[in-house]
């Protein structure tokens, strides 16, 4: 028979305080109707009252100063009957999400009309522990996973890659995203332009190193108007300068008449030029290691994201980023088999509001195909949180605990009060009015 807790104090509907010898914080109780946490034990003064309530209790013929007391938060259900707790010892039967009476619960295969998770928590928290029991479960259901794994906590249970982002197959906007001009409000069309015809010129190269093939062809851009008389008498017969090589490549990438276009605009158009040339040589600075011509992360096999891979400089971090983040989701869904993606810290990624609603709007498309996204972060995200059930643990600053208020109106008032208390590894899983506690086992 389960051992009983005496019921010293109530404050409220959501919390007791327990006489008790041997609760820990993290143990699960259950009074009446209602299942708890115990979020911490102390020691409590003997006081005239406290021996009242004790009164009926054989052993506690108290005679310390100080009594053990276990104070616990009621998640679930909210009448208290009787005087007395017990402590709610579930068999589990392994590594998995549970709620506190011991039933499993699935967190990735329920939620029709939101099936994104928005997991939030403190460092410490164990959201991270969260996130990898969910990808253990997506890969024993035969599910794709890829992470983008802003932390590189991921390798025990992945396979790890580096970041690639292929050059050649980038399309104008991550071109734009890669030189920082994403929050230009009115992007300079000409430059953008010059960068096209770069990009076709150097993937038509020397793709082993597409960074210097890139350096090369803008330096030919800069000189065209001369290569192109100098460049006349040049033969590719391997007598040729490497530049002369390098003008007669570009020509054939973007044709003659294109050709004899550029070099009738090069001297006017000098300064922009340069500027394409200045903002490359930091983009290639900021990519080295990362970018490549043609090859990319296999998304098609379960795999984690090192998003810190190479030598980024800090100068390009969050448009760097960006283009990855969304040229590898348009990769990701597979109609044939549902996928697990998991973001982390996608405002880290990029704090461009423009880019965070772009990926969101990318996952409502492709949830037909069965695509769940998982996006963890510390504080909540208004706009994740609109597209997603919110998943809370500890979390500790004002802020995210206004926030979870602001974003999860409708859950119920003590959501937010709890969350400010909860041990390593529980979470309140709200969707709409409901909110269900589980714990992680691992």
């Amino acid at each position: 028979m389960a051992r009983a807790y005496r019921l010293i104090k109530r404050s409220g509907e959501r919390a007791v305080l327990l006489h008790s010898g041997d609760l820990k914080a993290g143990d699960a109780v259950r009074c009446g109707w209602a299942y708890g946490v115990v979020v911490k034990t102390a020691y409590t003064p003997v006081t005239e009252e406290v021996v009242y309530v004790l009164r009926h209790v054989p052993e506690a013929a108290v005679s310390a100063a100080y009594l053990h007391t276990a104070y616990a938060v009621l998640l679930r259900g909210a009448e208290v009957a009787g005087e007395s707790c017990e402590k709610v010892e579930p068999a589990y039967p392994g590594r998995g999400i549970y709620t506190l009476w011991g039933e499993e619960y699935d967190l990735i295969g329920r939620g029709d009309v939101a099936p994104h998770l928005h997991i939030v928590g403190a460092s410490g928290s164990g959201k991270t522990t969260l996130t990898k029991v969910l990808v253990s479960q997506a890969l024993a259901a035969g599910w794709g996973v890829f992470v983008f794994d802003f932390h590189g906590e991921y390798g025990d249970v992945l396979e790890r890659a580096p970041m690639k982002i292929p050059f050649c197959k980038l399309n104008r906007s991550a071109l734009r995203a890669l030189l920082g001009l994403h929050n230009i409000a009115a992007p300079p069309t000409k430059l953008l332009a010059y960068l096209h015809y770069v990009q076709q010129a150097a993937c038509s190269y020397k793709t082993d190193n597409i960074a210097a093939s890139i350096a090369t062809m803008v330096e030919v851009l800069a000189n065209i108007d001369v290569l192109q008389d100098y460049c006349k008498s040049q033969r590719l017969d391997g007598r040729g300068s490497d530049l002369c090589e390098a003008y007669h490549a570009f020509k054939r990438a973007v044709g003659e008449q294109r050709m004899a276009m550029l070099a009738h605009l090069a001297k006017k158009e000098q300064d922009r030029i340069a500027s394409l040339q200045a903002y490359l040589d930091q983009a290639i600075e900021a990519l080295a290691g990362v970018l490549t011509a043609y090859e990319e992360v296999d998304a098609s096999k379960p795999v984690a994201v090192d998003m810190f891979a190479g030598t980024l400089n800090i100068f390009d971090v969050a448009p760097v980023h960006s283009v990855f983040l969304t040229y590898y989701l348009q990769r990701i869904a597979k109609p044939d088999r549902p996928t697990l993606v998991v973001i982390e810290e996608l405002r880290a990624i990029s704090p461009d509001e423009s880019v965070v609603r772009g990926v969101l709007s990318f996952l409502s498309q492709v949830r037909k195909f069965g695509v769940r996204a998982a996006v963890v972060s510390q504080v909540p995200d208004p706009l994740v949180a609109a597209n997603s059930r919110l998943v809370v643990g500890a979390v500790k600053s004002r802020e995210a605990l206004s926030q979870v208020k602001a974003v999860a109106p409708a859950a119920p008032d003590y959501v937010a009060g709890v969350a400010k208390i909860l041990p390593r590894g529980y979470f309140i899983a709200i969707d709409n009015a409901e909110a269900v506690p589980i714990r992680v086992v691992v």
